[in-house]
């Protein structure tokens, strides 16, 4: 039941204009959002800009320098153009500001092995059309 909420949440996010509005509400103008399968993973990109980066980040910001922290696994960082720091328990990214584009790229893992997204994606696309 969770897993089917979860799902529905997603294509929500992915297809509703709330999502949109709710973005903008915390500072960021959304680009683009796409929810595809990748290697039979359902993958959620999305492209924004941020309307003042200093108020969404206030405490990360300092020295003109944007710093954000991601805690437990650090295999959960794929990709990004900021300087890594491995620590014991968390990855620190840091970026130069002004910077004209901050990219992160992040791995969720977070669904029980029971769980089939990718199937759940695969079928609703084909009812879609």
């Amino acid at each position: 039941m969770k897993q089917q909420k979860d799902f529905e949440q997603a294509i929500r996010y992915w297809k509703n204009d709330d999502y949109l509005l709710q973005r903008v509400h915390d500072g960021l103008y959304v680009k683009d959002r796409n929810l595809s399968l990748n290697d039979n993973a359902l993958v959620w990109k999305e492209v924004a800009i941020f309307a003042d980066i200093a108020e969404i980040f206030n405490r990360e910001v300092k020295n003109d320098t944007l710093r954000f922290t991601i805690k437990g696994d650090q295999s959960r960082l794929v990709g990004t153009n900021g300087t890594v720091v491995q620590g014991k328990d968390s990855t620190t990214i840091f970026w130069r500001l002004p910077a004209k584009e901050i990219v992160m790229k992040t791995k969720e893992n977070n669904f029980k092995p029971t769980s089939d997204f990718a199937a759940k994606f695969k079928a609703y696309m084909k009812q879609s059309k």
